[in-house]
């Protein structure tokens, strides 16, 4: 979102960005409208960011709607406001719009193919975007280590469970990265955990910055992900795949199955 905002404001646009309290945007042009404390241990539920935000929603020319739920849409529905909609879809589901032919936009070829297959939308793709500068100082490290490294948030359409099972089973060591605990199944975050024993080859390293997260994975030997593997529900298939993005960005191979969006990111 941060990308998008401040592309559209260096193009000219008048940008606010609906976030979570305490959220800054790099470009200080992008303005914010904030929503619910999650320091303060609000939660983030849809609905209730939606009270911050839609008595504005009148004000703007274009409402780009990144949320799941999509609660936005019936806001205009029900308010019968004029203003242009335009979902982008991050996930594999979507929902029945209120608002007749939607636009809808998707992460990938294979996540837009999927979405009108399933709901009969007609969508369109743009891949998920990445900034180089922010991978500068770590692209493409010399020195690789025989660790593989392992990254997603700890539930079970991520499969993390089953990377670090891979990993036993070939005695390959590996370091296991885990965002957004605070919003994922706790029971699943514990077993990922308790996975990686104290002092095993197999390390638990939680959430990390932005920044230690990419010099653990740019000195690995390979970023091992098992998104659709025998864990996932449904056999998940990713709508892109921002971490085998990130990790061919550093240099650093990726191993994977052959579904959703990764034969459009990994090339052999």
């Amino acid at each position: 979102m941060w990308l998008i905002g401040d592309s559209l404001s260096k193009k000219g646009h008048d940008v606010t960005i609906a976030a979570v309290k305490g959220s800054t945007p790099p470009n200080p042009n992008v303005k914010i409208i904030e929503t619910v404390d999650i320091e303060a241990g609000q939660g983030y539920q849809e609905n209730t960011a939606l009270e911050f935000y839609g008595s504005k929603i009148k004000d703007f020319d274009l409402i780009h709607d990144h949320s799941h739920s999509k609660f936005a849409s019936y806001y205009i529905k029900d308010n019968d406001l004029k203003v242009a909609y335009l979902p982008t879809v991050h996930n594999m589901s979507t929902i029945a719009y209120p608002i007749r032919k939607p636009s809808i936009v998707c992460l990938s070829q294979s996540h837009a193919d999927y979405i009108e297959r399933r709901h009969g939308y007609k969508c369109k793709y743009v891949h998920n975007g990445l900034r180089v500068s922010d991978f500068r100082p770590v692209i493409k490290w010399k020195l690789k280590s025989d660790r593989y490294f392992i990254c997603g948030r700890p539930n079970s359409e991520k499969c993390l469970l089953e990377a670090i099972d891979i990993c036993k089973k070939v005695d390959a060591p590996c370091d296991v990265v885990a965002g957004r605990l605070s919003v994922e199944p706790t029971d699943y975050c514990l077993k990922v955990a308790q996975s990686c024993t104290f002092g095993s080859p197999w390390a638990y390293r939680g959430q990390l910055s932005h920044e230690d997260k990419n010099k653990i994975m740019a000195r690995s030997r390979a970023t091992l992900i098992t998104y659709g593997g025998r864990d996932s529900r449904n056999w998940y298939s990713e709508p892109f795949g921002l971490v085998a993005a990130e990790s061919l960005l550093v240099g650093t191979p990726v191993i994977g199955y052959d579904c959703g969006a990764f034969k459009e990111i990994v090339r052999h």
